[in-house]
């Protein structure tokens, strides 16, 4: 079985996001706006849509915080 890395993986996932965008119709012309809580998923968002705007694949994004205010630590940590 071969090891897959993770240029691999991140490959995938772009592939993955540029056909959502085709698939649904998705104008990447409009401005994104995403709401980003710090946590690994939201970083993981944020980096794909850094290399979709840094590769021209969409022209904009704005990126605010959103603190779920789940865990006690996450107020000190903004």
């Amino acid at each position: 079985m071969s090891k897959v890395t993770k240029k691999q993986i991140n490959s995938y996932i772009i592939k993955t996001v540029k056909q959502f965008f085709v698939d649904y119709q998705i104008d990447q012309k409009r401005p994104f706006t995403l709401a980003v809580s710090g946590g690994l998923d939201s970083m993981c968002l944020l980096n794909v849509f850094e290399h979709l705007f840094s590769i021209g694949f969409i022209s904009s994004i704005n990126v605010v915080h959103f603190n779920h205010q789940m865990r006690k630590e996450s107020d000190t940590e903004e």
